[in-house]
């Protein structure tokens, strides 16, 4: 009776031995597809045809050098160069080749560059050229030394409450500059805006800016626009967007640069009207109210009970001095 438990016992422990190892040898072949794939991916989304490139250097030859750091997004190709008129360093935006006949395409690029075109403002990257001719659209914007407010939050973490002032007074020098000129970014987010090597915030990205007819007009978006986590309900939804959309959305990266969390739990609670912020003192209970009262104000699911871009500019400059 003895000799049959311990063999039982020891059939377990070897059947528990062959399951683990094979559990293991399967989880490992799995990590390793899905890193291959991911890095798969990830290749595909860097890499820019031999052809492209080429024909890029062609266009730019004899006007800029040194062509290189070449990102496709969207519709569109970021590149790196130096202008040989002065040696100054300048970044080129224009349309993937392969669009260049698309009518869609060259609508949208263009909308981007009217856009840009309306704005002359220490916090908006200044654009220094613009082409249109048979071989290729572009234009040419200055370059700029530093580092996403992406990057700095990924390196920090989350910022003190001074710092966190400071960047939005300048980021809504630009926000406001924009709805001065009747043009609504629809994409504030961490990742389009730029600190500079001397601490100047820069407002970049107009590739979803909408132009409106007048100070009073509402957009009446058919699309969704935007980053999801940072866009306003009325935003993620496809309704009516105004300037006050731009407004939620910077006072989700005040709440995001505080804490290193979210306002809400996901897009969907954001949209229930009914929902509120997560308290932001679970995060930071050392936040002054006026801070606190102002992001819970400008992340009002109404628009209308927003604080208008220059009401909320007025409060932080004050907060500033």
């Amino acid at each position: 009776m003895v000799i049959l438990i311990i063999i039982i016992i020891l059939s377990l422990v070897l059947f528990t031995l062959i399951a683990s190892f094979y559990y293991l040898n399967k989880k490992s072949d799995t990590a390793s597809a899905k890193k291959q794939t991911k890095s798969k991916r990830k290749d595909i989304t860097k890499t820019i045809s031999p052809e492209i490139e080429k024909k890029l250097k062609e266009t730019f030859k004899g006007k800029y050098s040194n062509i290189n750091s070449i990102k496709a997004s969207g519709i569109g190709l970021t590149v790196h160069a130096t202008d040989n008129k002065n040696s100054h360093k300048v970044i080129i935006k224009t349309i993937n080749p392969d669009l260049q006949n698309e009518e869609e395409a060259l609508d949208k690029f263009y909308k981007e560059i009217d856009a840009i075109k309306r704005l002359n403002h220490p916090n908006v990257a200044r654009i220094l050229e613009i082409v249109n001719n048979e071989a290729m659209h572009y234009y040419v914007t200055e370059f700029l030394e530093g580092q996403t407010l992406k990057s700095l939050l990924e390196k920090e973490g989350k910022l003190p409450e001074k710092k966190v002032v400071f960047i939005l007074t300048q980021v809504l020098k630009a926000i406001l500059h924009c709805h001065t000129n009747k043009i609504i970014h629809r994409d504030i987010q961490p990742a389009n805006i730029f600190i500079t090597q001397k601490e100047t915030i820069k407002l970049i990205n107009f590739g979803i800016v909408k132009i409106l007819s007048s100070h009073y007009d509402v957009m009446k978006a058919s699309t969704r626009t935007g980053t999801p986590l940072f866009g306003s309900p009325e935003q993620i939804q496809g309704l009516a967007i105004t300037s006050n959309s731009d407004v939620y959305s910077l006072a989700v990266c005040a709440y995001y640069m505080l804490t290193n969390h979210f306002p809400f739990k996901n897009t969907f609670s954001a949209l229930d009207p009914n929902n509120k912020p997560i308290d932001i003192k679970k995060h930071c209970p050392d936040l002054s109210p006026k801070i606190t009262e102002l992001i819970y104000t400008c992340l009002e699911h109404s628009p209308e009970k927003r604080l208008s871009s220059m009401d909320l500019w007025k409060e932080l400059h004050f907060m500033n001095q």
